[in-house]
């Protein structure tokens, strides 16, 4: 039985490993495929030409440069011919000077310009990319102006058109009539003279213009796509742990938010419980008049009648009688008319013992109120009688 047990656990075990090897070994296998559509789709995408330029719409000149006797150079300007000349597999306008006698002979420098103002954003990086040279074997001086700055130069030898790459960044400022040159010049050494016939300049048709700041090269485009990918990656790892964290913080608040609530109700119940509500005492305190006035009558009254009439008593002559005259006043057509204002008369002598109705006065109050007294209680015998032997006392 403990055999069976053991074989069935390496049996699950076995299993186990061999399925999740089929899985590592199918998750290699997508994620093979997913990169190899992405480089696909990057390739395609790199079919996307950049703003390339023609040499038709450069403005080209052919020139003599020779030195003048201020330390300077005098440029004599020569016209030509353009016709199309494949050089090194690369298709060229070819320029031939028509007094090409004059054009080749020694003493002079023998220079090709071409220049134009492509579109350029400030401070944008670019890429120049052309191909020039003369269709002789000889040394050719290639250099690049930005304006009125040279960017490039380099000496190169042979025959035919040559590639040159150049990468500028455009001026902070730019103008419409910001240009790009490109010259091609033979030293003064060389002089062909009437075998020049043949001899020209050559400027590849295509020239490339490609801004490396929005549209980079090919070798660029992998890389930004990998760094796409992996800003998205990121990206949403980065959702991930916001919206977990955002889900851990919510589920915090709700279950302190629980408990707070769970504390304020047992509160609440607790003060219910043992704490009367508002106006309690004050309703109870009407029940019990109530019930006592219906259940006992007089027996209950009696205290509560018996502390006003002491209280009527002792206040029923004030210690400084006073008579007030009201004022004389009527109303007559929507006007008041007042006669005579009001008018107190105030019994002072009653407190003034050498007065001689004084002792008169405290009689009368002394009389007053024996006889107020008998009179409260004969009434109080009558009561009893009537209440508690249903007859009255004669």
């Amino acid at each position: 039985m403990n055999t069976y047990r053991v074989s069935g656990l390496f049996c699950r075990r076995f299993c186990f490993s061999r399925f999740s090897g089929k899985c590592a070994h199918s998750a290699s296998k997508a994620l093979t495929v997913f990169l190899a559509v992405l480089l696909i789709f990057s390739f395609s995408s790199f079919s996307v030409s950049a703003e390339d330029l023609n040499a038709d719409d450069f403005s080209v000149l052919l020139g003599r440069e020779t030195p003048n006797s201020t330390g300077g150079v005098t440029t004599d300007y020569y016209t030509f011919t353009t016709s199309s000349f494949s050089s090194n597999g690369i298709n060229c306008n070819f320029y031939q000077p028509q007094n090409y006698a004059d054009f080749w002979a020694k003493g002079a420098v023998k220079i090709m310009s071409a220049f134009d103002a492509p579109k350029m954003i400030a401070g944008h990086e670019y890429q120049l990319t052309f191909a020039t040279g003369v269709n002789f074997n000889a040394k050719t001086v290639i250099k690049v102006f930005l304006g009125s700055q040279k960017i490039y130069e380099n000496s190169v030898s042979g025959t035919g058109a040559k590639e040159v790459s150049v990468n500028l960044t455009a001026p902070e400022v730019v103008t419409n009539s910001e240009q790009v040159r490109i010259e091609c010049s033979i030293s003064s050494d060389y002089g062909y003279g009437s075998a020049g016939q043949i001899s020209g300049f050559l400027l590849s048709k295509e020239i490339g213009w490609n801004d490396n700041t929005d549209n980079p090269g090919w070798l660029g485009k992998i890389l930004q796509k990998f760094t796409d990918l992996g800003d998205r990656i990121s990206g949403f790892f980065s959702n991930l742990a916001e919206s977990i964290g955002s889900f851990f913080s919510s589920l915090g608040d709700r279950i302190q938010g629980f408990f707070v609530d769970l504390y304020n109700d047992i509160v609440d119940g607790l003060k219910k419980l043992f704490i009367p509500s508002d106006g309690y005492f004050e309703s109870k305190k009407t029940e019990l008049e109530t019930f006592c006035t219906e259940h006992f009558g007089a027996l209950y009254q009696a205290p509560t009648v018996l502390v006003d009439f002491i209280r009527k008593f002792t206040t029923i002559s004030p210690q400084e009688p006073a008579i007030t005259l009201p004022a004389i006043e009527f109303n007559f057509q929507g006007k008041h008319y007042q006669l005579t204002e009001a008018y107190t008369y105030s019994f002072s002598w009653v407190n003034d013992s050498s007065h001689m109705l004084y002792y008169l006065y405290r009689f009368f109050r002394g009389f007053v109120t024996v006889v107020l007294f008998i009179s409260f209680a004969n009434y109080c015998k009558n009561k009893y009688y009537d209440v508690f032997k249903g007859g009255g006392s004669e």
